[in-house]
């Protein structure tokens, strides 16, 4: 009696799965985050920016914290400051990676002075202020021509239309910004971010910041994309 073999087949590996599983088991520590630039710069190619987005940003414990727990007290001290819910407040920036996403400061790493870039998901703060800033007459409030003028008009020009609104020049300008510049300052006092300043940026909804954050991470890709072509084109020998 002749024996049955078997009609399985072994299905080859794709090179997208095989880099796939090279990236995430040698480039990454335990947290999931790149070790070191060259793995990021990996993850970005690899991954869509989609997906970089969702994966190292919006839904994982940044870099900067050493667990799940810590992150969470920190935002919910924080949250209680700024009057939002906890779930609602996104460590960004480097603090986050451990390299700035930043397309002008090529992806530097956090360092001594690195600022703490957190992302407040608020249509109510976002909504007031934008009237606020709406309402402010330049001619009457501030130097026209002066720097605090032309930050409000890049931001009434650029950002809001984006759905954001960057506090750190502004805060001052806004009727809960006293309060916020208190919650912040105690935040610098407790771990991991003592005595870093800490800056927000409000959105008005996780689409918008998203978007925001996609953009940058897309730049970033074909920055390195064109690079890499342009690195193994050969040299012009008439030039």
């Amino acid at each position: 009696m002749k024996e049955k073999r078997s009609t399985s087949v072994q299905l080859p590996i794709s090179r997208s799965s095989q880099a796939g599983d090279v990236l995430h088991s040698k480039s990454e520590n335990s947290t999931g985050h790149p070790e070191t630039r060259s793995g990021l710069e990996g993850e970005i190619e690899y991954l869509t920016p989609e997906k970089f987005v969702d994966h190292h940003i919006l839904d994982r414990v940044p870099w900067l914290f050493p667990s799940w727990w810590s992150y969470r007290e920190w935002k919910s001290e924080l949250a209680a400051g700024l009057n939002v819910d906890p779930h609602d407040i996104i460590v960004v920036g480097s603090a986050a990676l451990g390299f700035s996403l930043a397309p002008s400061k090529d992806l530097s790493a956090f360092h001594d002075g690195s600022d703490i870039d957190v992302a407040v998901i608020s249509t109510w703060h976002f909504e007031a202020a934008w009237r606020e800033l709406r309402a402010i007459d330049a001619i009457d409030r501030l130097h026209r021509g002066g720097a605090e003028a032309d930050y409000l008009s890049w931001h009434r020009r650029d950002l809001v239309y984006s759905g954001a609104i960057a506090t750190d020049k502004v805060l001052h300008l806004l009727s809960f910004g006293h309060l916020w510049t208190i919650a912040f300052a105690h935040a610098a006092n407790r771990d991991p971010t003592i005595g870093r300043e800490i800056r927000a940026r409000i959105y008005r909804d996780c689409e918008s910041l998203r978007i925001y954050n996609v953009k940058n991470v897309r730049k970033l890709r074909n920055r390195l994309i064109y690079a890499s072509i342009d690195e193994d084109e050969p040299d012009d020998a008439t030039n």
